[in-house]
């Protein structure tokens, strides 16, 4: 399982898709994952199926493998995705390089089209607790990098202390993951359900103390701070995620 862990160095893997800017260390998560994005005509028997086929995980060595529907801001119908967690980036693309799509069989096939493949790596500490979660897809220029994560370790540690110690951010970026993915980070706001996620939206919008402190208050005339980093929201999506394998 992943685990939050502080690092003190720089990520310097692939330089020529990475973005951070120069500046002191920024602590990034463990490990790294894989999804497999989809599209379905019946989401419930694909995740059935993957549910009664946990073979198909542990044959790519994961530690831990699920499924995400997305429920809204959808970029196609019947949008969903396989998610595998690995212990680094080192056994992420190991998969990649081994991965046999003819070798599917005929009844996942008929479940599902494959849209597209990325890794990713956690740019945050980052816990697995899979649930009810706000998957916004932005830009940020460079030299915002760094002060963005921080931004969002700090929002997800004051919305802990404001009693949604459940709350969990994740900040992502993708390798290899086509147009789609390229020129983004992907963040995740999760909750364990959606009643959860409501009630944070509805002190966000009362001024709950966590949001004057990362945000300018709701109305006030002023951008807010974190989102004036932001040059682009490519998409904004909920998705519910489940974890159907753990390695044994």
């Amino acid at each position: 399982m992943l685990q939050k862990m502080l690092t003190t160095t720089m990520i310097t893997l692939l330089a020529s898709t990475m973005s951070f800017a120069q500046g002191p260390p920024v602590p990034a998560g463990e490990g790294a994952f894989m999804t497999v994005t989809v599209q379905t005509d019946d989401v419930n028997a694909y995740r059935d199926f993957l549910k009664a086929n946990p073979k198909a995980y542990e044959a790519t060595g994961a530690d831990a493998g699920g499924i995400c529907i997305v429920k809204s801001g959808q970029r196609f119908p019947g949008e969903a995705f396989v998610w595998a967690a690995y212990p680094s980036l080192e056994k992420a693309l190991a998969t990649i390089e081994t991965l046999e799509h003819g070798a599917a069989t005929p009844k996942i096939k008929k479940l599902r089209t494959i849209k597209y493949i990325a890794a990713w790596k956690p740019l945050i500490p980052f816990t697995l607790a899979p649930g009810f979660e706000r998957v916004q897809r932005v830009k940020i220029a460079p030299e915002n990098v760094n002060a963005y994560r921080e931004g969002i370790a700090k929002l997800e540690a004051d919305i802990n202390k404001g009693g949604h110690p459940d709350y969990e951010m994740g900040m992502f970026q993708a390798i290899g993951g086509g147009p789609e993915e390229a020129g983004i980070f992907m963040i995740r706001g999760i909750s364990p359900t959606g009643a959860a996620y409501g009630k944070l939206a509805d002190e966000y919008y009362l001024g709950a103390p966590w949001a004057a402190s990362n945000f300018q208050s709701v109305g006030g005339g002023e951008q807010p701070k974190m989102e004036a980093m932001v040059q682009d929201t490519v998409n904004d999506s909920i998705e519910v995620c489940e974890q159907l394998y753990t390695k044994g």
